[in-house]
């Protein structure tokens, strides 16, 4: 299972996050979100995929962030087009976004599944995420395509046993972020551990990485 950890801002909250051994790990590059990565974070040696969240970004800024930051995937959170999708995917590995509502038509997705490595589920929202809230993750039911998803939305370590029902066979992970925060951009560890710990219970969801 991927357990993607976003919003990071700060390498020494990297260095302590690296140690979990979590999949992905995301870095924002969206300028209005309060999680915005102002400069450069790398560390010695990487044992996670390193992802950029973008909105409506320029390609041309894109390919330039992404060789700056060492980035393995690019995860979509605005407008982008399918032909943008088709750019973006050259420079890397595409995970595209879509706010999930009630009455969400799944439908849509189809026009990025050339293009996109995974898609990303996240709770609908006119800022492009980072709501804190979850949406209803039955709808989820809805979804018949075949390229695999993350669940994004307020999760937290209370909902490790709904995580551990979700038996959607394209469910391959999840991103955690707000409710796992000291202040914006800053995790806590603490809580992290207690999440790998929970979700390691389950032999169906046997490991944090993929």
């Amino acid at each position: 299972m991927i357990v993607k950890v976003c919003g990071i801002v700060s390498k020494e909250n990297l260095e302590d996050i690296s140690t979990l051994d979590f999949a992905m790990i995301g870095f924002n590059f969206y300028p209005p979100s309060k999680r915005f990565l102002q400069s450069v974070i790398h560390l010695k040696k990487d044992n996670f995929k390193r992802v950029g969240v973008f909105v409506n970004c320029p390609i041309s800024r894109l390919k330039d962030i992404v060789q700056e930051h060492r980035l393995d995937f690019i995860q979509l959170h605005g407008d982008e087009t399918p032909d943008y999708c088709t750019a973006a995917s050259a420079i890397a590995p595409i995970i595209k976004v879509f706010g999930v509502h009630e009455s969400f038509d799944f439908n849509i997705c189809k026009q990025f599944t050339a293009t996109s490595k995974y898609f990303l589920f996240d709770t609908f929202t006119k800022a492009y995420g980072g709501s804190g809230n979850k949406f209803d993750w039955s709808v989820l039911n809805n979804y018949n395509l075949e390229t695999e998803f993350i669940l994004s939305g307020g999760i937290s370590i209370e909902d490790i046993p709904a995580i551990h029902e979700i038996s959607h066979p394209k469910f391959i992970g999840v991103d955690l972020n707000s409710r796992f925060e000291l202040e914006a951009g800053i995790k806590d560890v603490n809580k992290l551990k207690q999440f790998k710990h929970g979700i390691l219970k389950d032999s169906k969801l046997s490991k944090t990485g993929t």
